[in-house]
């Protein structure tokens, strides 16, 4: 295993952690937020590869809980985009009557 190798994965590693603490920061800041869900990110380690020679490392899972955080806040901002643009509807309709 080479330096350069070993530097990557690390910093593949690191990377990886750095977005599991994000989770939580997130949680942490938005738990007083209404309809806030909890998110969570689960680790899985990769495992080593002798006939390419790279090390283990981690990489995220796909979590179904933050696919469906994901799509709910989605649905939330269209659902705010709508409101917003019925009200410039019925503005602009009262401008058209004149």
């Amino acid at each position: 295993m080479s330096l350069f190798s070993s530097l990557g994965s690390s910093g593949d590693a690191l990377g990886v952690f750095q977005r599991a603490f994000d989770v939580v920061q997130n949680n942490i800041n938005n738990s007083t937020t209404p309809g806030f869900a909890s998110q969570s990110l689960n680790l899985i380690a990769k495992p080593f590869d002798l006939t390419s020679g790279w090390p283990a490392a981690w990489r995220p899972a796909v979590s179904s809980a933050l696919a469906m955080n994901t799509l709910k806040r989605e649905v939330r901002r269209q659902v705010q985009l709508l409101g917003r643009y019925r009200c410039r509807r019925r503005h602009l309709r009262l401008v058209e009557l004149f």
